[in-house]
């Protein structure tokens, strides 16, 4: 079972993850982290815009369909379902990703864009503009429900930080992986 799970940078994603995956058999694996793992050399991009969304997300599928005939189990894929490029345009993510991945399950993280922007500038040391913010994040859900559509998933939009929710969330995706078999 490969669980995605995004949202914006800054919404809490990776804090969320944090011991809370691993209750439910959950391995944590990061989008950004196989992308790295699959380029020839070390990145030089922004760490909230992306050079060359398409060219990511081919790196994306091969890292990942690597990771799970390598070393097959349930996963919990932290990434994106829109990305802001270099040039300031937003991209979502198509639904082909999904499905060359292998996703059985979608969650969707979502907060106040001010919340998020005093994160982001917490950890950056950087001013993030509210409204871009508010934009990218309603990109990102409007592609969750996208691919959830198109391919016939199951989608959670859960409040950041709302640990019940997140929780049960995970439980229904893993309840539903095992019935399945």
């Amino acid at each position: 079972m490969l669980i995605f799970l995004g949202g914006v940078h800054g919404v809490g994603k990776t804090s969320m993850c944090e011991g809370i995956p691993e209750k439910f058999g959950l391995k944590v694996i990061s989008a950004s982290a196989i992308i790295r793992a699959e380029r020839a050399h070390p990145s030089s991009d922004s760490r909230t815009a992306v050079l060359n969304v398409g060219g990511n997300q081919g790196l994306l599928i091969a890292g990942v369909q690597r990771l799970v005939t390598d070393a097959p189990g349930n996963y919990l894929l932290d990434g994106h379902f829109a990305l802001r490029t270099l040039a300031g345009n937003i991209e979502e993510i198509g639904a082909d990703v999904f499905h060359s991945i292998g996703v059985g399950g979608l969650i969707c993280f979502v907060d106040e864009p001010a919340a998020i922007a005093q994160r982001l500038t917490t950890r950056d040391r950087e001013m993030h503009d509210v409204d871009a913010i508010s934009q990218l994040q309603s990109a990102e859900q409007s592609s969750a429900e996208s691919v959830s559509r198109t391919l016939a998933l199951p989608l959670k939009v859960v409040q950041a930080f709302d640990e019940r929710a997140f929780e049960q969330s995970l439980r229904d995706f893993v309840d539903v992986s095992v019935e399945d078999k």
